[in-house]
């Protein structure tokens, strides 16, 4: 009890209990605070808490433990001066009602996620004992991009980035592959294209077309090396 706070005289007893009156609001104010963060926190539904924010809460959890005791050792103060009446216990009975629902609620918090956590990191592990070597070497350096321990919706996150770039450099390989067998057609056509040329005349035709050529004899023929030209230029005319 604050003894420097407590005199004998009505004047005083009236400054006193304006003070422990701005106390208790003050206590109350910082409940109000604290149900606040944690409504916001529960706003995030079904999305896990990052490290950071855990830390955060056990830290500001173990500061709102301490309003309990604040709020009494003030409302005893103020219990001293004006007497227990109904309405001092009905104050009391508030705050109490209302710290301990927010107490509740952030303890049940703090218990989903240390669930979450335990469940994120043993899906992590057997969704990576799975996947093949290359996979699993870029998991590990995206992993160690990240600034807190990775959850389940960073390897979701991965495993989509990886997917839809090796769904495009497929894409990519096929249309390539496309490209190059349209091109066949065009080169073939190019070179059968080609007017012959006649060895013999230097004419645009081919040597067994040529005039000259069916007039030589076989022996000439073959003695001029026109006979294996002639073959060959028969079996591209008809390709």
């Amino acid at each position: 009890m604050d003894k420097k706070l407590l005199s004998n005289t009505p004047e005083d007893d009236d400054a006193q209990l304006n003070t422990f009156k701005k106390r208790r609001a003050g206590h109350k104010g910082k409940v109000t605070i604290f149900k606040n963060y944690i409504e916001s926190l529960n706003s995030k539904k079904k999305i896990a808490l990052t490290e950071l924010e855990i830390l955060q809460l056990k830290n500001r959890l173990e500061v709102y433990k301490t309003l309990e005791h604040d709020f009494d050792v003030n409302q005893t103060l103020i219990e001293d001066i004006v007497g227990v009446s109904d309405e001092q216990l009905k104050e009391r009975e508030q705050f109490d009602s209302e710290y301990q629902n927010q107490l509740a609620l952030a303890m049940q918090l703090m218990r989903d996620n240390e669930k979450t956590q335990f469940w994120d990191t043993l899906i992590i592990y057997l969704v990576a004992s799975k996947l093949d070597s290359v996979t699993l070497r870029h998991w590990e350096v995206y992993k160690n991009t990240l600034n807190a321990k990775p959850v389940l919706q960073n390897l979701k996150t991965y495993l989509k980035d990886r997917a839809d770039l090796l769904q495009t450099l497929e894409e990519k390989h096929k249309q390539n592959h496309v490209d190059i067998k349209s091109n066949k057609p065009a080169q073939n056509q190019t070179s059968t294209s080609r007017s012959p040329s006649c060895p013999l005349c230097k004419a645009q035709h081919y040597l067994f077309s040529c005039p000259d050529f069916r007039q030589m004899t076989v022996e000439k023929k073959n003695r001029k090396g026109f006979q294996n030209e002639c073959v060959l230029q028969l079996f591209i005319s008809r390709t």
